[in-house]
């Protein structure tokens, strides 16, 4: 979905919250086939409609028909994808609707606490999605990095923008308003479409991971996917969750921490080479490092210091490690860190087709920030 609003000034964004101008454009494109404009007819705009094969203009005389329409879309699909649509399309809509006298019942839009749902489906927005810098740097290979409009990801991941205009929405023509509509709409479903769905299914593989709805993986950061992961395993064995002050408590001080770099995690130390040129170099590479490091030594918050005659990794470190039973974040971090070396990387190399090929990759790449952050 994808609206567009008539503004009196040029460059205004209209308020969501106040919702006073018309909706003068509303872009339907389905995976079902749907393709369809709805539009407002606005007096003193008589520009010829040209006829689209691709999609299906419908004209409203009255915007409180449109948006009926609108809503009763809604209700049809179980997904519901928007790019900025908690910020800005669905609560206009809902907003708008109210103030032509729908009644809230009628509206299956519904304000959360950082996010706008909508019944019966689930609603995801593609413009938090790609702001997850999980997302961004290891799904995506940072191809769109810094980018946050439709425009430049979608010409960074698809290959193809946003409809160049040269006037206010307010400003165009029927045809050339549907135009611009109707591609917007159509590049923020291609998202989901585009290389055999791969969007959709590396969220639902997050989700799965995560234990998460695929409203809030797709709104939240990597450290909220690993922390509801760890919730459910507790709650699936029945241990009670600790906070960080009764780890402390139980286990004493801090006495190393993890160096992070900006928003990335630190790697190995890296060593200046020697000038000169060499022959016969070798490259060494270490799968997963501190995934297997984890898994190996069976770290994990209830295993480290837990008595103190435990096994010692290092001699010079003041931990201590008990190995006689599997700790939960070495059990987790084990399993991603083994799918991901011996399923999917491998597959990212051999599967049949390059599509499957991309999609497995980007797997393995999600799994690697997920088993890392962890």
């Amino acid at each position: 979905i994808d609206i567009e609003v008539y503004t009196p000034q040029e460059n205004k964004i209209p308020d969501p919250r106040e919702a006073e101008y018309e909706v003068i454009s509303v872009a339907l494109v389905g995976s079902d086939g749907l393709r369809r404009v709805l539009m407002l007819r606005r007096p003193g705009n008589n520009a010829e409609l040209r006829y689209r094969p691709d999609y299906e203009v419908i004209f409203f005389d009255s915007e409180y028909e449109l948006i009926r329409e609108v809503l009763k879309t809604i209700t049809q699909y179980p997904v519901v994808v928007t790019f900025n649509g908690d910020n800005f399309d669905l609560p206009y809509i809902y907003n708008r609707a109210l103030a032509l006298g729908i009644s809230k019942e009628e509206i299956p839009i519904a304000a959360k606490r950082d996010y706008v749902s909508v019944a019966p489906g689930v609603h995801i927005d593609m413009y938090k999605f790609f702001a997850i810098k999980a997302i961004e740097a290891y799904a995506f290979g940072g191809v769109y990095r810094g980018e946050r409009g439709l425009d430049g990801i979608a010409y960074a991941i698809l290959g193809v923008g946003k409809l160049e205009r040269q006037k206010n929405v307010s400003r165009m023509g029927y045809w050339e308003l549907a135009e611009y509509n109707y591609r917007d709409a159509l590049i923020t479903l291609y998202f989901t479409l585009y290389n055999g769905e791969m969007v959709m299914k590396l969220i639902l593989l997050l989700s799965r991971i995560a234990k998460m709805p695929i409203e809030d993986i797709t709104r939240s950061q990597v450290s909220a996917w690993i922390r509801n992961m760890l919730y459910y395993e507790h709650r699936r064995r029945g241990w009670l969750i600790p906070n960080k002050e009764d780890i402390l408590k139980e286990k004493g001080s801090v006495h190393t921490k993890a160096i992070i770099k900006g928003k990335k995690y630190a790697g190995a130390v890296v060593l200046d080479p020697p000038l000169g040129i060499f022959f016969d170099v070798y490259v060494l590479d270490f799968a997963s490092l501190y995934p297997t490091i984890i898994s190996k030594w069976n770290l994990s918050y209830e295993t480290v210091n837990c008595k103190p005659d435990a096994e010692r990794p290092l001699p010079e470190l003041p931990h201590t490690v008990c190995r006689d039973k599997p700790g939960l974040t070495s059990t987790l971090v084990g399993i991603l860190r083994d799918l991901r070396v011996h399923v999917y990387k491998k597959l990212a190399k051999k599967a049949p087709t390059p599509a499957e090929r991309q999609l497995y990759d980007v797997v393995q790449s999600a799994m690697k920030v997920f088993i890392n952050a962890s």
